[in-house]
C-alpha cells in the first residue's frame, strides 16, 4: 500500500428516499424510484433558522458534508484543526435555476428590486462556501464545473491537497436538482440515450491519507489509488481516448489488465457507444473487464454519477451490495443481477466535451 494513497472513511447520500449510505444500498439492492425531493435537509443539520434563501443544492450539499463528518471519527479530525479541511463540491449546473430567476428579475422589473438575499445563490462556490460557514471549517474551498467529470474532477483536487498536505480531510459532494431550465438545457444538447434521467439526489465522501485513518482506527471503505485526465484530440474519439487513459492508469499503478475487476462507466454514459468502447479497450489491453453502466440505477445526470459509482464500489468492496446491475452485453446496456465482489474497480466518465476523468478504487486489505 502506497502510503500515499487516499483512503475513503465517510460515506453519504441524500433523495427522495431519505440518506445516509444504507439508504443508497437499498436503493440499488431494490432498484427503488425516486422523485423530486421535499426536504433537501432530510437529517435537519442547518436548524430552522435562516433557511428560507437556501438553494436546494446548498441545502443538499450541506446536509451531504455533515453526513460524512458525523460518521466513522472523521468529526474528530475535523475538530482537531478546522483550518486543515477541505471542502469540495463537483457540481455544475445545481444552482442554474437560481442564477436564472436572477436574471429574469433584474431584466423584468429592474436591478434594483431583485432581493440581496438571492445573490449568494448565483455565486458558483455557494454551496461549499455555506457549509465552510455552517461548520466553520477555514481550510479550502472548491467548486469544480467540468460536466458530467465534475465530481471525480472534485476528488482529484481534493487528493492532491491529500498528499501534498495541504488538509488532512476532504469533504467532496456532489448533487443533481431538477427544474425546467434543467430540462431545457437537456433538450438543448439533443442528448439521446435509452438510460432512465436521473431524479434529484446527491452523493458525498470523506477522504483522509490512509496513515491519518489508520491512526485513527477508521474503518477505510475503499482507498483511491490513482485519478487520471484528458481531453480529445484532433479527430480522436471518445471512445479511443477512455480506452488509452485507461491503460495509463494501470501502467501508472503498476496494474495490468488481469487485475481489474470491473470497470464502471459512472458518469455521461450518453456520450459514447458502449460498443465501440467495448472494442476500444480489448483493442489496446488485449481484452475487456467486466463493463457496467450503473446510471442504468440512479439516472443519467449532469454532475453525481461518478461519486454515485463510487458509493456503489464501495458497497461492493464491504458487502453491503452482492450485485451488480447495469452490465454491458452483447451490444446491449441490461439490467440483469451478476454475481460480483470485486478488488479493484476503474470508475470513468467522459463529457460531451471530449474530456474523461478516470479514477482506480481498491478495495483495502
Amino acid at each position: 500500500m502506497n502510503n500515499k494513497d487516499i483512503a475513503i472513511v465517510g460515506l453519504g447520500y441524500v433523495s427522495s428516499l431519505g440518506s445516509g449510505k444504507e439508504t443508497f444500498y437499498n436503493k440499488v439492492d431494490q432498484n427503488l424510484p425516486t422523485t423530486k425531493m421535499e426536504t433537501y435537509d432530510p437529517d435537519g443539520f442547518l436548524g430552522k433558522r435562516g433557511l428560507r434563501y437556501f438553494s436546494k443544492a446548498t441545502k443538499m450539499y450541506c446536509n451531504l458534508a455533515f453526513q460524512c463528518i458525523n460518521q466513522n471519527k472523521v468529526k474528530n479530525v475535523v475538530e482537531l484543526s478546522k483550518e486543515r479541511v477541505g471542502l469540495y463540491d463537483g457540481t455544475e449546473l445545481s444552482n442554474i435555476e437560481d442564477g436564472f430567476v436572477f436574471d429574469l428579475v433584474a431584466k423584468h422589473d429592474g436591478p434594483e428590486l431583485v432581493s440581496p438575499m438571492s445573490t449568494p445563490n448565483t455565486i458558483a462556490n455557494a454551496a461549499a462556501s455555506q457549509m465552510a460557514i455552517q461548520s466553520k471549517i477555514t481550510g479550502p474551498n472548491f467548486s469544480i464545473n467540468g460536466g458530467t467529470c465534475s465530481a471525480i474532477q472534485a476528488i482529484d483536487v481534493a487528493s492532491m491537497h491529500l498528499k501534498d498536505g495541504v488538509v488532512d480531510c476532504a469533504i467532496v459532494c456532489s448533487t443533481e436538482t431538477i427544474s425546467k431550465y434543467h430540462e431545457a438545457i437537456r433538450e438543448g444538447e439533443k442528448r439521446k440515450t435509452k438510460l432512465p434521467i436521473a431524479n434529484e439526489y446527491g452523493a458525498s465522501i470523506a477522504l483522509e491519507r490512509v496513515e491519518t485513518a489508520l491512526e485513527n482506527g477508521q474503518e477505510i471503505y475503499g482507498v483511491i489509488a490513482g485519478v487520471i485526465s484528458g481531453q480529445t484530440y484532433k479527430d480522436q474519439s471518445r471512445e479511443n481516448l477512455m480506452a488509452t487513459l485507461i491503460q495509463e492508469l494501470l501502467n501508472n499503478n503498476q496494474f495490468t489488465v488481469e487485475d481489474i475487476d470491473m470497470i464502471m462507466v459512472g458518469s455521461g454514459a450518453h456520450n459514447i457507444s458502449g460498443t465501440t468502447l467495448s472494442s476500444e479497450i480489448a483493442s489496446q489491453l488485449g481484452e475487456t473487464p467486466s463493463l457496467f453502466f450503473p446510471e442504468m440505477i440512479y439516472g443519467n445526470g449532469d454532475n453525481a454519477g461518478g461519486l454515485a459509482s463510487i458509493l456503489y464500489t464501495t458497497g461492493l468492496f464491504n458487502e453491503q451490495l452482492k450485485d451488480v446491475r447495469g452490465q454491458f452485453n452483447d451490444g446491449e446496456i441490461q439490467i440483469d443481477a451478476v454475481a460480483a465482489t470485486p478488488k479493484n474497480v476503474i470508475v470513468a466518465t467522459i463529457d460531451k466535451t471530449g474530456y474523461a476523468v478516470l479514477t482506480l478504487i481498491r478495495k483495502y486489505n
